[in-house]
């Protein structure tokens, strides 16, 4: 996987002041990429190229990120006045 160059994009781990789902996601990938090419060195040259081209496969190392859009929830009444179970209000 080649950097980002982006400057909104964080570049290290002690960049990462908030958590932003497609940074940590993306540099949790790179941080895999680099552990298994480095602790997964095979001797044989074609076996290193194979997994050098299968990590640079689209979703070879995870699916791509899933986003679901959704309205915000309209305010209405507390759990406790909807008529369920006590304890289980108690905990929603």
């Amino acid at each position: 996987m080649a950097p980002d160059d982006s400057p909104s994009r964080p570049k290290l781990k002690e960049d990462l002041v908030t958590l932003h789902p497609i940074s940590v996601v993306d540099l949790v990938l790179e941080e895999y990429e680099s552990y298994l090419l480095t602790e997964f060195r095979a001797r044989d040259a074609r076996l290193r190229q194979e997994l050098e081209q299968a990590l640079e496969q689209p979703g070879f190392l995870a699916q791509e990120t899933f986003y679901q859009a959704h309205r915000p929830f309209k305010d209405g009444k507390a759990w406790r006045d909807l008529g369920l179970d006590a304890a289980l209000a108690k905990v929603l």
